[in-house]
């Protein structure tokens, strides 16, 4: 990701305080979206500003934005936030047939390999199914993506400006056809197909393909990408386990991290330590009163504790947890160490999207399948 702007502001909140009094504060804060975009479109080029200088942010916003003409072999660049000003607004779907397909990934995706290459995109969640709010929350957290933090409504795409937009699996041409937007597709192995063809299908991302079955898909036709099956990808986060085993939250721990493997417990505490320390990120799923292996599992690359059988756990088990490894969450079920363990590993490669690491990942993963980055004004 792109590096951090020194000072005050952040390209999600800057610009959200007084300016100054009189006409000119109003006119500096009558459209303060404009210092985020700045920011946004900085990130990506490398930029660092100094915003604690007095003046030096502003000045440099006009600078840019009055710029009249980009320099040779440069696209124009749009910062202005009145959207009904800009030209070649286009929108690009994000859309699948079916749920949990890879469409938030893969809409967060493209929108940041768009705002690397230049372009001045916002990242939105249309309303219309139960994912909805999850999904448009995690956007929002997603630095320095523009997003508006909510669903939006079909009535509110067209004030976006260029935008990709994941919308609800199910048919999805009419909805083009009605935004005059772009496809892409997203489907899992074994999927049906979407309701899209011809001009306005931009193209099919594969997702969670078979190592061995990569080279054949990337050759279909309209196939853009093909993503391999990935741990990173497929791992499930402690919100997909919490809600997954019914457990009761004893410690928050990093709600958004993903997990690398499950775990059981050991018998010995003795052997406990090294088992564990065999894999990063590990969830292990033990008695709620082996407190013995739960203190050594904590010595560990541990990221998520389940105490299985619902009792209450030894009161020294959440002091060291807040004393030292508040990172890591610690869940409580009734369910028995096997019920809880095959729970969760049926949550592998069906977890939502939910956060960084993942569209890093994401975005690594379509650079090396030579995916194109359908900047939206080409797209149209």
């Amino acid at each position: 990701m792109g590096p951090a702007v020194r000072g005050r502001l952040s390209p999600r909140h800057a610009g959200g305080g007084e300016v100054g009094g009189g006409a000119e504060g109003q006119s500096r804060t009558g459209d303060t979206a404009i210092f985020s975009r700045v920011l946004y479109h900085l990130s990506y080029l490398g930029t660092a500003l100094d915003c604690t200088a007095g003046g030096g942010l502003w000045d440099a916003c006009v600078r840019m934005i009055a710029r009249p003409e980009p320099p040779a072999g440069e696209q124009p660049i749009y910062f202005a936030d009145s959207r009904a000003e800009r030209v070649n607004v286009s929108v690009i779907l994000v859309a699948s047939s079916e749920p949990r397909a890879g469409r938030s990934l893969i809409a967060a995706a493209l929108a940041w390999r768009m705002g690397r290459e230049g372009a001045s995109v916002t990242l939105a969640r249309l309303a219309g199914d139960e994912g909805a709010d999850d999904d448009a929350r995690v956007f929002a957290a997603l630095e320095p993506l523009v997003s508006p933090g909510r669903p939006i409504a079909l009535a509110d795409i067209a004030s976006l400006g260029d935008a990709v937009v994941e919308a609800p699996p199910g048919p999805v041409a009419a909805l083009a056809q009605q935004l005059d937007a772009r496809v892409v597709a997203v489907a899992a192995p074994g999927a049906p197909p979407l309701d899209m063809a011809g001009e306005q299908l931009a193209g099919v991302v594969l997702t969670r393909v078979p190592a061995t079955l990569v080279a054949g898909a990337r050759a279909q036709p309209g196939v853009i990408a093909a993503l391999p099956e990935d741990a990173i990808l497929a791992a499930p986060s402690v919100d997909d386990i919490t809600a997954a085993l019914e457990a009761t939250v004893l410690a928050p721990g990093e709600r958004a991290s993903g997990i690398g493997r499950v775990m059981i417990g050991t018998i010995a505490s003795d052997a406990a330590a090294p088992y564990f320390g065999q894999r990063a990120r590990t969830c292990v799923v033990t008695r709620f009163d082996k407190t013995d292996v739960q203190l050594a599992a904590l010595q560990t690359d541990l990221a998520c504790l389940v105490l299985s059988g619902g009792g209450e756990p030894s009161p020294y088990l959440l002091d060291r947890v807040a004393g030292g490894r508040s990172d890591v969450a610690v869940l409580l079920t009734s369910l028995s160490t096997v019920d809880a363990v095959r729970a969760v590993e049926g949550l592998f490669g069906r977890s939502r999207f939910d956060g960084v690491a993942k569209l890093e990942r994401a975005v690594e993963l379509l650079d090396a399948a030579g995916a194109p980055a359908l900047a939206p004004a080409a797209a149209r």
